[in-house]
């Protein structure tokens, strides 16, 4: 039987995620919430300008936990 601690059921740490209208509001809240827990994010919004300040925003906040972000 496989461990059933938070981690091991609800831990995101190496896994990928794709978050749209992750530049701004909720998505940016919830890309924020991954990336500090170790996720790999990729933002999908529009229009492009706004994700690239973004990414660096998010980059800074998953140097801890190994969760980055990319545009």
């Amino acid at each position: 039987m496989s461990s059933l601690t938070i981690d091991s059921l609800f831990g995101v740490k190496g896994r990928v995620a794709v978050v749209t209208g992750g530049n701004s509001g909720l998505g940016f809240m919830i890309a924020s919430g991954l990336v500090m827990n170790g996720a790999k994010v990729y933002l999908v919004a529009l229009p492009s300008e706004p994700i690239d300040k973004k990414v660096t925003e998010l980059n800074e906040l998953g140097k801890e936990s190994g969760g980055s972000a990319h545009g």
